[in-house]
C-alpha cells in the first residue's frame, strides 16, 4: 500500500474518533423481567380541583402488557391523552387503556398521556404524597407513593 494511502487512512480513522459526543443522558436500563412504575409525580392543585399524575411505565419483560386503570383515594382518576387536530386545535380525551410493548418505556408526561385527577378530596401541596394503584392486564397491580410537585422535576 502506498505511503499516501496509509497516511490518509490514519487521518480518516483519527477524525472519525473526534466526533461530537452525545450530551443526552443515557436512559437507565429497563428492569430485568418485570414491569415497574418510575419517576411518578403529581401536579399541585386545590381541593375539589383538577390535577394530573405523570410517570413512566418500564416494561423489562418479553411480553406486552396493558395499563387498564389507575386508582387513588385522592380523587377520580382516568387515563387521558393530549391530541392535535389540524393545524391549531388541541384537546384532551379519555382513553380506555395504554398498551405497553415488551422491552420499552412509555412516558406519561405533560402535553401527552397522563392520568387526570378530578374532584380532589383535599388540596395537593408540594411535599405531600398520594398513593396510586396501577392496574395492568397481565402484571401484578402496583401501589406507588407519588410525590406532589409544583412543576415537572428536572430531567435526569
Amino acid at each position: 500500500m502506498p505511503i499516501r494511502s496509509v497516511v490518509l487512512l490514519c487521518i480518516g480513522l483519527f477524525l472519525s474518533g473526534c466526533g461530537a459526543e452525545s450530551t443526552a443522558p443515557a436512559e437507565p436500563p429497563l428492569p430485568a423481567n418485570r414491569l415497574t412504575i418510575e419517576q411518578a409525580w403529581a401536579r399541585m392543585a386545590p381541593a375539589t380541583g383538577t390535577s394530573a399524575l405523570y410517570f413512566q411505565v418500564a416494561n423489562g419483560t418479553q411480553a406486552e402488557d396493558t395499563l387498564r386503570a389507575v386508582r387513588t383515594p385522592a380523587g377520580a382518576a382516568s387515563l387521558h391523552e393530549t391530541y392535535t387536530a389540524g393545524d391549531s386545535l388541541m384537546g384532551m380525551r379519555a382513553i380506555d387503556h395504554v398498551a405497553v410493548p415488551p422491552r420499552t418505556r412509555i412516558a406519561f408526561a405533560p402535553g401527552g398521556r397522563h392520568v387526570m385527577l378530578k374532584a380532589l378530596a383535599q388540596p395537593l401541596q408540594p411535599g405531600d404524597t398520594l398513593v396510586a394503584t396501577f392496574v395492568f392486564a397481565q402484571s401484578d397491580t402496583q401501589r406507588v407513593q407519588v410525590p406532589v410537585r409544583q412543576s415537572a422535576p428536572p430531567a435526569p
